[in-house]
């Protein structure tokens, strides 16, 4: 079968050697131009189909990195038959399976029709041997839905750090999942007490449809923020606490400011640092309820530059105090 090689490098206007997020952009852009519902242009629904088709394969680095292999020998537009011994040839060989299967590409009996004979010649399957019937591929949007078989729009994936706060108290957040502020506002509610790993489905917030029917859903997972105070381990969380020789030595009570509210610890005399003292139920939410611990840990900090009357106080103190047995080099 001879087709013409596309360049979907060149249907999008981005290089070779282009990055994830400038294909996305590219793909976005001309999508907005070129939207049958936008442009009402004779050619848009083709255009619009040829950057789809290029976007499909360079979106996914698997699918873009055996299409690389097959490409860099072909120019666009150039008869393509790929028999044994010709330029590309392993490519195209292991190429259409490549993309099947779980490596994330294209399910078995998915409708692909409707795009050009270069694209159905290594993803089409058995649809594309001769003999087939006439494409009846997605044909543009039209009011009431769009033409064709009803397909699912694949979930879009997104990742929202949120702080220990949040994940404690809830709240709600503003997002866009493109972070060049390209793609719609989100407005997203934070449950409380939401654990860390949470995915949430926002039905129809998802990307486009390329063909012009309803958006997708957007699957958001929900991550744990870097904090200031806190480190979590698990479900606890980690404070670091300090306090000064004093209270180390003789023992003090000090505020300590969670993530609701406040508590007061006891700090037992002889405290050394490194030490940590557990509040329990103060950490994160766990999965099944409740909440894990907070430990305080205890770090000890001597003044930096004393006054004469410290520095004269702590002269007395290392006359009185117990020698500190050290290990000695055999």
């Amino acid at each position: 079968m001879t087709v013409r090689f596309q360049d979907y490098y060149q249907t999008l206007g981005v290089p070779r050697a282009a990055s994830a997020e400038e294909i996305k952009r590219a793909y976005r852009k001309l999508a907005r131009q070129w939207h049958p519902d936008v442009n009402k242009s004779p050619e848009a629904s083709d255009k619009f189909k040829q950057i789809t088709e290029a976007y499909e394969v360079l979106k996914d680095p698997k699918k873009r990195g055996l299409y690389d292999r097959l490409g860099a020998n072909w120019r666009a537009g150039e008869e393509f038959t790929p028999p044994p011994g010709t330029p590309g040839y392993e490519a195209f060989a292991g190429f259409g399976k490549g993309f099947r299967g779980s490596g994330g590409g294209f399910a078995e009996g998915q409708d692909l029709s409707g795009f050009s004979d270069f694209f159905e010649a290594f993803f089409g399957g058995a649809q594309n041997h001769a003999g087939r019937g006439k494409r009846r591929g997605p044909q543009g949007p039209r009011a009431g839905g769009s033409r064709g078989a009803a397909r699912e729009v694949p979930a879009t994936e997104a990742v929202l750090p949120i702080t220990v706060e949040e994940a404690v108290r809830g709240g709600r957040r503003e997002f866009r999942v493109d972070h060049h502020d390209e793609g719609p506002s989100i407005s997203l509610k934070i449950p409380a007490l939401s654990v860390p790993g949470t995915v949430m489905r926002l039905a129809g917030q998802g990307e486009q449809d390329p063909f012009g029917g309803p958006r997708g859903d957007l699957l958001v997972r929900l991550e744990l923020a870097e904090h200031a105070r806190f480190r979590h381990l698990g479900d606890d969380l980690v404070a670091r606490v300090e306090i000064s020789p004093h209270e180390a030595v003789l023992g003090a009570k000090i505020d300590l400011a969670l993530v609701e509210g406040t508590a007061t610890l006891s700090v037992p005399p002889g405290t050394q640092s490194g030490t940590r003292l557990r509040l329990r139920g103060q950490g994160l939410p766990k999965r099944g309820g409740g909440r894990g611990d907070l430990f305080a840990e205890m770090a000890i900090v001597i003044p930096e530059h004393p006054s004469a009357k410290e520095r004269e106080l702590y002269g007395e103190l290392a006359a009185h105090s117990t020698p500190i047995r050290r290990a000695r080099e055999s």
